[in-house]
Formats: structure tokens, sequence, C-alpha cells
């Protein structure tokens, strides 16, 4: 099944990011290989609504967890609707399918005092001034992964001490940084001017070769200096995300400052937060109140 047009329509007019549009299109293709395999259907436009029933059923029994099959079911509500709005198909069947309940989740923070007490280590070479830019950028702007691996020297502006940053569905949003960030930025960025190759590009994170940093070497350089500082489990570049939120709000920040500063399309994505700071204070409650000091 060619889902090019789909994939086009989410690109380009629901500007979705490479990740949604690949787990849309892989969702696609499983239910058309489900549709073929157990009910003979050559074509998964041809399903109705029994059929995603089915579908859906076979997820849970078959062990998906339940995030996945809310994915799954949305990328299927996606594509009818997208069918729909161009007069190629009557209904969505998979409009209305019951999901499965979601499990509470609260996002995963490393302590302040542990982030603020163990700094990326600093250096005059590329690569350990790369990774202290990349650790430092991640824990004092909240952005995404993505983002920082799209940000090119000409987002950093010197004079207002701000980064613009381009994140989901391509909406840009300006961040402020300290002095002292800005500082590491402009020693970062004369660092990297004098790698060979980074004149045919303007991608602020390199490579030794001055090649554009890849969303995975972010990813190895936060686990790997995580690692060295927690034994959670979880040790994603989404972890200094979480951290920056949930440490802004418990020192007072405004919860709307927050959304605008993660970028978040609604405020009810950055309320998760608040859980964490509940907790902390029902916490001192219970240390401190004197009904509970004996």
């Amino acid at each position: 099944m060619d889902f090019s047009d789909f994939k086009a329509y989410l690109q380009a007019e629901k500007r979705h990011s490479r990740h949604t549009v690949s787990a849309y299109l892989a969702d696609l293709r499983h239910f058309s290989r489900w549709c073929v395999e157990e009910f003979a259907l050559d074509k998964p436009e041809n399903a109705d609504k029994p059929v995603v029933r089915s579908f859906v059923a076979a997820l849970l029994s078959g062990g998906w967890s339940a995030r996945t099959v809310h994915r799954k079911v949305a990328s299927l509500n996606a594509w009818f609707r997208y069918r729909q709005k161009n007069g190629l198909a009557q209904a969505n069947p998979a409009r209305g399918i019951a999901r499965p309940k979601l499990p509470s989740r609260l996002p995963v923070v490393v302590e302040a005092a542990r982030l603020k007490d163990n700094p990326a280590p600093v250096g005059e070479d590329l690569e350990t001034a790369r990774n202290n830019l990349v650790i430092r950028l991640l824990y004092e702007t909240g952005m995404r992964r993505a983002e920082l691996c799209g940000l090119e020297t000409r987002s950093i502006d010197n004079h207002n001490n701000t980064v613009k940053v381009r994140g989901k569905r391509n909406r840009m949003r300006i961040i402020p940084v300290s002095q002292d960030m800005m500082q590491v930025l402009r020693k970062f960025i004369a660092l990297r001017d004098q790698v060979p190759g980074t004149g045919r590009h303007d991608r602020l994170l390199v490579t030794a070769s001055g090649k554009p940093a890849s969303e995975k070497l972010v990813y190895r350089t936060v686990t790997a200096y995580l690692s060295a500082l927690t034994t959670m489990k979880k040790k994603s570049p989404h972890v200094l995300r979480h951290s920056f939120a949930t440490h802004m709000l418990d020192a007072g920040a405004d919860l709307n400052a927050i959304k605008e500063i993660l970028g978040h399309a609604s405020l009810a994505a950055t309320q998760v937060y608040t859980h964490n700071s509940i907790e902390k204070l029902k916490a001192v409650h219970r240390l401190h109140h004197p009904r509970n000091v004996s």
C-alpha cells in the first residue's frame, strides 16, 4: 500500500515531526498487513469498524502497551480522516473506537542539586566543548533533542541573549538564556568555525569532521552524562527537559511561562509537571506538620 500522499500531507499541512510521520506510516503498514492476514483485505481502506475493533483487540491480547495502542488508533483515525477530507471515503471506521486507559506516568527528573554539583566536563577541544554545550542547553532551555540538533549559529541572538528554536509543526519560539550561557555559546561557535567543513552549513552542533551532529550523538552524550550521575533507568535527553520544567516550577515560575518556553501547544501538556511539585509539597507536609512531628 502506498501512503506517500498521506505522508506528504502529514509533513506539509499538519507539519508533524519526522518521528511522528515515521510512526504513523509504520502503524498503517502494520494495519495493512494485519488486514490481509486476518481478513484477506488487500486494501486497508476497505476495513470497517468491526475490523478496526478486532485490530485493537488483537493488539491488546498480543501484549502491546496501552500507549502504543493509543497511537496506532490515532494513526488510523488521522488516515481515515484524510481520506474523508479528500473525498476518498464516506466514513471513518476508526472514529469512536474505545482505547485502553493510559497508566499515569510522572516525568522522570534529576535532582537540581545533583545537576548543579556535577556539571558536564569543560574542555578546549571541540568534542568536550560540544558535549558540555549539549547538556547545558538541554537543561537550561528545556528544548527537545530534535530542536537542539536543528539549531543554527544564526539562531543565537547575542544582542538579546536569546535562542530561536523551531519546534513541532515548524512553530518558532524564542527562549531567553543567561549571560553565562551566551558566553559558552560564543566560545563554542568560535571553536566550531575553525573546523574544516562547517562553512558548508550553519548547524550549531558539529562533529570533529565538521558535519552536523546527529540526534543519536546527542542521545549518547546525555546517556553517558546521566549514567555517571544517577542510577535511574531512564537517561534520555527528555529527562533534562523534564528536570528543567520541574525545577522552574519548584522555584516559583509561572506555569504559562514554562509552557511558552517548552513550546507546548496547550497548558494541559505542561500541567503534568505540577504533579511532581505536589508530591514534593506532600513530603514536606508529612515531615514538618506539627501533627506529624513527634
